[in-house]
């Protein structure tokens, strides 16, 4: 399978995912839609209240057959035969990305449709990943690993347990930095975690007590940062969103898309000026980098300035090759590619020597696991699916 690619909208400073698929598992998805929409459509007829948990909003399967003709299915399918031999490109649209069987052209709105070629709007510029952005602030792809392992830690509730009680605050802290919610910190036993103070019920119901809510302990100027990144990433979408429905076959009818599209066009570029004006948010300094006797990229970074739960340079990242695929998400390690692998220490003065012997090849990535941040990535380091 090839791998995804990402086009950028300088336009909406977005980037637009595109996902490569087989046959038969566009033709399984669509089959789904398509009772989705039938059931859907029977509770709306019914008078049924729960119909709108069936509703797919901006779901598209578009079809290209090697005769030239093409189909069409969105939630006002209509029950027709769709023809399921000779097909030469599936474009399959939904809120997150595009998933592609075949061939596709891509319109200068980012909008995908099949065809016989590869065809992609010469406004819109190629790039390596769904992260990246030319808008100030920027987001470094350090960042963005380090904001998935914090916010994988506080939402589940597994594996944000730990045997100390600073591990869990910080946890939260970064969990509420991120903005997934007030956060708590439970305890059972000698354990601890960090969790959603809503949470409160179910974690009595499994045995943990709840000790304290955290989100104050976030500087009030740090929360608005974060306020405003995460608005960001909210206006992107939402351009996104309206600049591919401008695109349907149906944009013709409905002349209000065009105005929700400027309205969230320009919201972005309000919240863009505002972060402009900060000119830097959640930033990370590199104090030193080099690479291992294997080949593998390591580096001390400082989190501190930003972070009051980090100390001065305490974290070593390393990019080593992953020996076991994690299936948590599409943006997990995959055995046989690089990953980010963090390591946190008590200090600077302990992790420099040991960056020191990484350098020297007098010890190696793995025999560091246990102080790996993110604990489901320690079987991509070592192999072994116990760890």
């Amino acid at each position: 399978m090839k791998d995804n690619r990402y086009f950028y909208m300088e336009d909406i400073d977005c980037v637009v995912t595109v996902e490569y698929a087989s046959r038969k598992e566009l033709l399984e998805l669509l089959d789904n839609y398509i009772d989705n929409v039938r059931t859907y459509n029977e509770m709306i007829a019914n008078g049924n209240p729960n119909a709108c948990y069936y509703e797919n909003n901006d779901d598209v399967f578009e079809i290209l057959y090697k005769d030239g003709n093409t189909d069409y299915i969105n939630d006002e399918y209509d029950g027709h035969k769709i023809r399921r031999q000779n097909i030469a490109s599936i474009v399959y649209c939904n809120s997150s990305t595009y998933m592609v069987y075949g061939n596709f052209e891509m319109s200068e709105n980012g909008v995908a449709s099949p065809a016989f070629e590869d065809a992609i709007d010469e406004s819109l510029k190629e790039v390596d990943s769904q992260d990246y952005t030319e808008s100030a602030p920027e987001q470094t792809a350090e960042q963005e690993q380090h904001e998935e392992t914090a916010t994988t830690e506080s939402g589940n509730q597994n594996n944000a347990e730990t045997d100390t009680y600073e591990h869990a605050l910080e946890m939260a802290m970064h969990a509420v930095e991120y903005g997934d919610g007030v956060q708590a910190i439970y305890h059972k036993g000698g354990k601890f975690k960090a969790g959603l103070e809503s949470d409160r019920e179910y974690a009595k119901k499994n045995g943990w007590q709840y000790l304290h809510t955290v989100s104050e302990t976030i500087p009030k100027e740090e929360r608005e940062k974060t306020e405003k990144w995460n608005e960001l990433k909210g206006t992107r979408k939402r351009s996104l969103f309206w600049a591919r429905r401008l695109s349907y076959k149906s944009a013709d009818f409905h002349p209000e898309w065009r105005e929700k599209y400027k309205s969230a066009k320009h919201e972005l570029e309000r919240v863009k000026a505002e972060l402009n004006k900060e000119k830097t948010i959640m930033s990370m300094k590199i104090i030193q980098k080099a690479t291992t006797p294997d080949g593998t990229d390591i580096q001390i970074e400082d989190w501190s300035e930003n972070y009051s739960c980090f100390a001065y340079a305490d974290t070593i990242a390393a990019y080593p090759i992953a020996k076991y695929t994690d299936t948590y998400s599409q943006f997990s390690p995959q055995s046989g590619r690089r990953f980010r692998a963090e390591f946190r220490f008590e200090s600077y003065e302990v992790a420099k020597p040991i960056f020191e012997n990484l350098v020297s090849g007098a010890i190696v990535l793995e025999s560091l696991v246990q102080y790996m941040t993110e604990r489901r990535y320690r079987k991509c380091l070592t192999g072994n699916p116990e760890d």
